[in-house]
């Protein structure tokens, strides 16, 4: 049986999120101000770093909320059975 992550992991895995979208933002913004192409293309090659580990992660993050709700729901189906 697994382990639910406790509020503190959750709180972490928030803050790690929130610092990627910031970090995405930024890039994004250096890009935009960079003064030539070579500057320009390694903020956007960094921020596509960023943007893939986003998406990772909030991809571990839906699979888990659906384990969770199906988990739930068995429970519920189980208490009305």
């Amino acid at each position: 049986m697994e382990v639910e992550p406790n509020s503190y992991d959750k709180q972490r895995q928030r803050s790690t999120m929130e610092s990627l979208v910031e970090g995405i933002r930024e890039g994004l913004e250096n890009a935009a101000r960079a003064d030539c192409l070579a500057d320009r293309m390694d903020c956007l090659v960094q921020t596509a770093s960023m943007c893939k580990t986003l998406r990772t992660k909030c991809n571990r993050a839906l699979m888990e909320l659906e384990r969770t709700t199906i988990i739930a729901n068995n429970y519920t189906k189980t208490d009305h059975e």
